[in-house]
């Protein structure tokens, strides 16, 4: 159940217009906005000296991108935030 039906990435994203793949989708969410918003911050990526920040879903979001709906943990700073039990 999508809970953001006017969202512009529900819009564009998959299964509805069908205009990107699940590994551009994930790129745009993770590394081009959090590079274009926060230029001056090592962010957007999983690598030695950029900062920590990171959600853990249940499932591969590659192959079904509902999963990215599927939050079970939010990681800032390398600390874990909260972890959520997520209906399966």
């Amino acid at each position: 159940m999508d809970d953001h039906p006017g969202h512009q990435l529900t819009q564009l994203g998959k299964p509805k217009l069908n205009i990107f793949d699940n590994v551009t989708l994930l790129k745009m969410w993770c590394e081009t906005t959090a590079q274009a918003i926060f230029p001056q911050r090592k962010i957007g990526y999983l690598k030695e000296s950029y900062e920590a920040n990171f959600l853990v879903v249940d499932g591969d979001p590659i192959q079904d991108f509902k999963n990215t709906g599927k939050i079970v943990m939010r990681v800032k700073a390398g600390m874990i935030l909260a972890a959520i039990k997520y209906p399966r």
